[in-house]
């Protein structure tokens, strides 16, 4: 059973914002490529792929683990209710599937010192 990464974001009707996001997803395949077997990314709203189609696509190669990483800051609607009941309908259709759903950027411990440490490098002088 071959696991990979679902980086979910919210999705953008932006083009440089899509644009962003897709070169973010490179990037983690560049940085972290041998320990998940792929990496992809997924949008809840305003642009492709879906999370309904990213998920469907990536049981349909093979990969039906899947380690979903919901790119939202804190735990609002879409952290907290949207994504866990569309993965469970998923689940529905496609009972091969199986998911663990990592916690939101904000619940590390790190995460405070990343924020401090990027305002600390671009304060005004």
């Amino acid at each position: 059973m071959k696991e990979a990464l679902l980086v979910v974001s919210h999705g953008s009707k932006n083009q440089a914002s899509r644009q962003e996001f897709a070169e973010f997803i490179n990037k983690l395949r560049t940085v972290k490529q041998n320990y998940f077997s792929k990496i992809d990314g997924a949008c809840l709203e305003f642009a492709d792929p879906q999370l309904e189609t990213a998920v469907k696509k990536l049981v349909a190669a093979g990969y039906s683990k899947l380690v979903i990483l919901p790119l939202f800051i804190f735990a609002g609607y879409h952290v907290r209710k949207d994504i866990p009941e569309r993965l469970d309908s998923l689940k529905k259709e496609v009972p091969e599937l199986e998911y663990k759903i990592l916690p939101h950027p904000a619940s590390s411990t790190d995460f405070a010192d990343y924020i401090y440490q990027i305002a600390h490098n671009f304060t005004i002088n």
